[in-house]
């Protein structure tokens, strides 16, 4: 199903760097992210946040944080923020999610922001309300290291399903999590390097009206929500005999990519810190 055009604009690559053969360091495309904004209705204020996962705010977590970003003139343009602005979930540090205040216009950047009214589906509660579940499509927008874009960025849509919506905490070779697991949602939509922190919408399905009498109610595509972010891939262990034999590593599938639920990021967005910021810029005067 074709998705609106400027729903790529709100995509974010962060730049890292990376060690070449050589033994010297380049900085390159590394990550992805995205900005949210929260809407203050008593006064109308907009309020904007970079958000991605925490893994990949922990790779900069000090000093400057660069990302890229296209322009309005046509090129592409990498900005720093600061590092120590990252805000992480208030009450759970196996949360993958970082977020902290976005700080520039769009009268010199190309971007838009996923509103959290209406498209953050907040918990499995909201999913169901929505008659969203197993099988609904999903849509990954973010980095595609071989073809990042060079004179601006390009991010990449990638297409899935919701495969699975677990009732108990999902693996993770994330440090932080290591041995506790995370909250997370399942989608059959391969997870390649770059896509970390990656916003992934989903699609909820809705019946049409059939066009001729067959038996079959068809169905289409109705609005898009975000689902959450990606965290990475799932891994899938091997005993020692078996990661000897190709045959069996062959007929392991690694097509899943693990997403953390919008529900958390919302968390985040209206920890303590936020909050209490958006109240003070409500309370200045004009």
């Amino acid at each position: 199903m074709r998705v609106p055009d400027d729903v790529k604009k709100c995509a974010v690559f962060f730049i890292l760097p990376k060690a070449v053969a050589s033994g010297a360091v380049e900085e390159v495309d590394a990550a992805s992210g995205f900005i949210a904004e929260v809407n203050n209705e008593t006064t109308n204020l907009k309020h904007h946040y970079l958000v991605t996962a925490r893994h990949v705010a922990e790779q900069c977590s000090h000093g400057a944080v660069k990302v890229r970003l296209n322009t309005i003139a046509g090129a592409s343009q990498i900005v720093e923020l600061d590092g120590e602005n990252w805000k992480f979930h208030p009450t759970d540090d196996t949360v993958d999610v970082a977020v902290m205040p976005w700080p520039f216009s769009r009268t010199e950047f190309d971007w838009r922001a996923i509103p959290v009214e209406p498209m953050f589906l907040a918990g499995r509660c909201t999913l169901e309300a929505k008659g969203i579940g197993i099988g609904d499509n999903t849509y990954s927008i973010g980095l595609f290291r071989t073809i990042a874009g060079r004179s601006r960025a390009m991010p990449l849509l990638r297409a899935g399903t919701i495969a699975m919506i677990p009732e108990e905490r999902v693996a993770t070779d994330w440090k932080t999590a290591a041995g506790r697991g995370i909250e997370a949602y399942l989608i059959d939509s391969t997870s390649i390097c770059g896509l970390s922190g990656a916003p992934v919408l989903v699609a909820r399905t809705i019946d049409v009206m059939p066009a001729e009498h067959t038996g079959r109610v068809p169905v289409g595509e109705g609005a898009h929500f975000l689902l959450g972010l990606i965290h990475g891939h799932s891994v899938v262990s091997l005993e020692p005999a078996e990661q000897l034999s190709d045959f069996r590593r062959d007929q392991i599938n690694f097509g899943l990519a693990v997403v953390i639920p919008a529900e958390k990021i919302l968390e985040t967005l209206n920890g303590p810190w936020f909050v209490t910021e958006r109240r003070q810029a409500a309370a200045a005067p004009a």
